[in-house]
């Protein structure tokens, strides 16, 4: 049996034999005929205005049919900032637990955003999203990583206004997430990410980082500062500072490294050097005691100009001293061989 749904005018209303007959379709006398919005759609159904380009077919003629507990309509904004910088505008149904959130997770994967707005009648769903899925940095950052441990560091974006840390399984989350992660978990879900029952949330640089453990900044440069790139390094129990570093070697060989690192207390904040002949060679070290405190490029930039190859010829080898070098050496070490020679003029 065929059951016409749709649109008439009111004379196929009024007399629905006569005028089926004219328009070579057979309807019966049993007419019924409301004015509404989808007053004629079946009892306890729901329907939303739809756009999932993502989900061919999903959507007919920009509607689709709520069933279950799918009973609110949703207009949905989605960022991706993994470097591709997408934003998505989605309409559908949605669980109403789902409805009117905003969540952001960053855990090294890109900045994740989603901003949902719901209501509660047919086809209501038209309304733009109002709100910014893809939002400044905000100042915050965050140790980030799935192995529980602070391999790199996160800036934190927009809503996203808390350092975490969740368990799931054998994965260890960490990373930037909005309040409403903090507040239930569950809320990843609407990005496809699925934490752990309990998350550990607070608010403060690296607030998030492994136990006592200090974070440093971590680099090489045979050239300058400008060239040393920083990476992230999670210091042990023994290297309790972060340090930047100069080597002078006025000799032929390396004459200059740069470096950032952790380093333990004996090596920070000290000036050494020793010429003995074969090039002077010189260590410079400036510490610090917080997370990635070492970040400044001003050590020997104005001290020791004057000394770096970097700046000027290679001198030939000399003995004359530096400001801090004000004694003279004399140890008795018996060299057997260049290669033992090069070994003892390593620093």
């Amino acid at each position: 049996m065929l059951v016409y749904q749709g649109c008439a005018s009111k004379s196929v209303c009024d007399h629905p034999i006569n005028t089926s007959a004219l328009l070579y379709i057979s309807l019966s006398k049993d007419i019924f005929c409301c004015q509404g919005m989808l007053c004629n759609k079946p009892y306890g159904s729901f329907f939303c205005n739809c756009y999932t380009p993502d989900i061919p077919g999903h959507c007919t003629n920009g509607f689709v049919q709520c069933y279950s507990q799918y009973s609110a309509c949703a207009s949905i904004l989605t960022s991706n900032l993994n470097g591709n910088n997408l934003s998505t505008f989605n309409m559908d149904c949605i669980v109403v637990q789902m409805c009117n959130t905003s969540v952001s997770i960053n855990y090294g994967q890109g900045s994740m955003t989603k901003v949902t707005q719901c209501c509660s009648s047919d086809l209501c769903n038209i309304e733009a999203v109002t709100g910014n899925a893809s939002a400044p940095l905000n100042g915050l950052a965050c140790c980030a990583g799935v192995d529980g441990t602070c391999s790199q560091v996160v800036n934190c974006s927009g809503m996203e206004d808390h350092c975490f840390t969740s368990v799931a399984g054998q994965t260890i989350y960490k990373g930037c997430t909005s309040r409403s992660i903090c507040e239930n978990p569950g809320n990843a879900n609407l990005l496809q990410i699925s934490l752990g029952e309990q998350i550990a949330c607070c608010q403060g640089f690296l607030c998030n980082s492994p136990g006592d453990t200090l974070i440093c900044n971590s680099c090489f440069s045979p050239f300058s500062w400008d060239q040393c790139v920083n990476n992230i390094n999670q210091c042990d129990s023994k290297s309790t500072s972060c340090a930047s570093v100069v080597k002078i070697n006025l000799n032929w060989y390396n004459p200059t490294e740069f470096q950032r690192s952790c380093e333990s207390p004996e090596n920070c904040n000290m000036s050494a050097s020793v010429d003995f002949g074969y090039g002077s060679k010189t260590w410079i070290s400036q510490c610090c005691d917080t997370h990635l405190c070492n970040s400044e490029n001003g050590l020997c930039h104005s001290k020791c100009k004057h000394m770096l190859p970097y700046y000027n010829e290679l001198p030939l080898p000399h003995l004359d001293t530096l400001d801090f070098r004000s004694a003279c050496l004399l140890q008795d070490v018996q060299l057997i061989n260049q290669e033992d020679m090069n070994l003892h003029l390593h620093l």
